[in-house]
């Protein structure tokens, strides 16, 4: 299934979604201002920035585990599911 960049991108900015990639991984990330990590503030510039000139691409924080940013692209998503919890 191909999906919908702009999409993907509200879904993250309201939600945690869970992503399955084609690879198998299955990671679950967000873009909601209140799970992100406080340094957020400072890069949300570079990563609208990023958004803006990588329109393949997302970045998006990983909620699970140790967090961090993950950078996919769009065509390696095989599955997207919006869930309630961590």
């Amino acid at each position: 299934m191909t999906y919908v960049r702009d999409d993907l991108l509200k879904d993250l900015k309201n939600n945690i979604i869970e992503l399955r990639m084609v690879s198998g991984d299955v990671i679950r990330a967000s873009l909601k201002k209140q799970l992100l990590p406080s340094t957020y503030i400072a890069e949300q510039k570079d990563v609208e920035e990023y958004h803006n000139t990588n329109p393949e691409n997302i970045a998006a924080f990983n909620v699970n585990g140790q967090g961090g940013w993950f950078t996919f692209n769009i065509s390696d998503v095989e599955y997207v599911q919006i869930v309630d919890v961590l």
